[in-house]
C-alpha cells in the first residue's frame, strides 16, 4: 500500500526536508521543555507515514508530561478549564451537540484568555487542541484515536498558530500523502500535520518555558505512569484521567487563592463531578452526530486572519505565486481524480501553498 501516483516519491522528499529543518533549525532547540515533544511529533509523523499508525500511548504520555511542565499556565486558565470540564461531562453523557458547541466556543475563548492572562496561553491552547481532537474522533468520527492527543500536542507547541496547520492539513494530505487501501482513500494525518507544522513552528511559540528540576522530574514520572495506565485502559479512560487531574488539582487551588469560604464548595463540586463521570463512557455511533461546518469555517477564518499579517509584512512575490500554483494544481488534480473540493476547501489549499513555501526555504518572515 503506497501513495497514489507521483505521491509515493514526492511525499518522501517532503518528509525528509521537514525532518532536516527540525534537525538544523536552532529555534526548535531553545528550551529543554520542547525538545522531547518536537522529537515525538517528528517520530510520530514518520510512523504514520510508513506504517499508517501513530504510537497513541507515547503521545498521551508526552501530552501528560507537557501538562505537568505547564502547571503554572493551567493555574491561569480561568476560561478554558471550566469549558473543558463541561465538555468532558457533556461528551461522557452522550450530549454530543453540546460538546461540539463548547468546542466552537473554546476557540474565541482561548484568544480572550491569552489576551487577559498571557500566562494561560500554553494551557488554554492545549485544552482547545484536546477538545478539537475528541470532537473529531468521537462526535464527527472522522479521525483515529491516536490523532486526539497528537492534535493537542501540536496546539500546545504552536499556540494559536496551530489553527493554521490544522486548517490546511487536508490539502497537504490530499496533494502529497493520499494512499489507497482496497479502494479506500486516506492520508496519514500525522505526516500532513508535521510537514505543515515545521514552517509554522519557525514563526510560532515553541517554548514552554524553563521549568524547575522538580517539575521536570515530576513530568517524567507522571508521563511514565500515564504510559503504564493507558496500556490497560481505553480512550475514555484517557479523557477521564486528564479531567480528574485538572479538576481535582486546580479547582481547589483556585478556591484556596479565592479564600477559605470557597474551599468546601469547590471540593463538593469536585466530588459530584467525579461521581457523575465515573460511570461515563464515549459513544461511537458509526456516523457524525453534527454537521461540522461551523467549526471548520471558524478554524479557516482564524487561520486566514493569522496568516495575512505574515504575508503582508514579510512575503516576497514568490510566495503568492507558489500558493496560487499549488492551488491550481490541487484543483486540477481533484478534477482528474474525480474528488470533490468544497467551497471551504479553497482557502485551505491557498493556506497550504503559502506555508509550504516556507518549508523549502522561501521564508515569509
Amino acid at each position: 500500500m503506497g501513495g497514489i501516483g507521483y505521491r509515493r516519491y514526492v511525499s518522501f522528499i517532503i518528509m525528509a526536508v521537514a525532518s532536516l529543518w527540525v534537525i538544523l533549525e536552532p529555534h526548535f532547540w531553545r528550551s529543554p521543555s520542547t525538545i522531547f515533544p518536537v522529537l515525538v511529533i517528528a517520530a510520530t509523523a514518520w510512523s504514520d507515514y510508513l506504517n499508517q499508525a501513530v504510537p497513541t500511548k507515547i503521545i498521551y504520555a508526552a501530552f501528560i508530561s507537557m501538562s505537568i511542565i505547564s502547571f503554572e499556565s493551567f493555574l491561569h486558565s480561568y476560561f478554558l478549564l471550566p469549558l473543558f470540564w463541561a465538555f468532558t461531562l457533556a461528551l461522557t453523557s452522550g450530549k454530543e451537540r453540546i460538546a461540539y458547541a463548547l468546542t466552537v466556543i473554546a476557540l474565541p475563548a482561548a484568544f480572550i484568555s491569552s489576551r487577559l492572562w498571557p500566562a494561560s496561553q500554553t494551557a488554554s491552547w492545549m485544552l482547545v487542541g484536546l477538545m478539537i481532537g475528541y470532537t473529531e474522533n468521537v462526535v464527527m468520527e472522522d479521525t483515529a484515536e491516536g490523532d486526539i492527543y497528537l492534535t493537542a500536542l501540536y496546539f500546545a507547541l504552536l499556540g494559536p498558530l496551530a489553527v493554521i496547520q490544522y486548517a490546511a492539513r487536508d490539502a497537504v494530505g490530499y496533494a502529497f500523502f493520499l494512499k489507497d487501501s482496497y479502494g479506500i482513500r486516506f492520508y496519514p494525518v500525522g505526516a500532513a500535520m508535521f510537514v505543515l507544522s515545521v514552517p509554522v513552528l519557525k514563526t510560532g511559540p515553541v517554548s514552554l518555558g524553563y521549568p524547575n528540576d522538580t517539575l521536570t522530574a515530576l513530568s517524567a514520572v507522571v508521563g511514565l505512569l500515564a504510559l503504564i495506565y493507558i496500556s490497560r485502559y481505553g480512550q475514555g479512560a484517557m479523557l477521564f484521567s486528564f479531567f480528574f487531574l485538572t479538576f481535582i488539582v486546580f479547582l481547589p487551588l483556585w478556591a484556596i487563592s479565592g479564600g477559605i469560604p470557597l474551599l468546601l464548595p469547590a471540593f463538593g463540586i469536585a466530588m459530584i463531578a467525579v461521581r457523575k463521570t465515573a460511570g461515563g463512557f464515549l459513544h461511537y455511533h458509526g456516523f457524525s452526530t453534527v454537521t461540522p461546518g461551523e467549526l471548520r469555517a471558524l478554524i479557516d477564518g482564524i487561520a486566514v486572519f493569522l496568516t495575512i499579517p505574515y504575508v503582508l509584512e514579510h512575503a516576497t512575490l514568490i510566495v503568492p505565486v507558489i500558493a496560487i500554483t499549488f492551488s491550481l494544481w490541487v484543483l486540477l488534480l481533484s478534477r482528474i481524480e474525480k474528488e470533490d473540493i468544497s467551497f471551504l476547501g479553497i482557502p485551505e489549499v491557498l493556506l497550504a501553498g503559502i506555508w509550504l513555501s516556507g518549508l523549502f526555504g522561501i521564508s515569509i518572515l
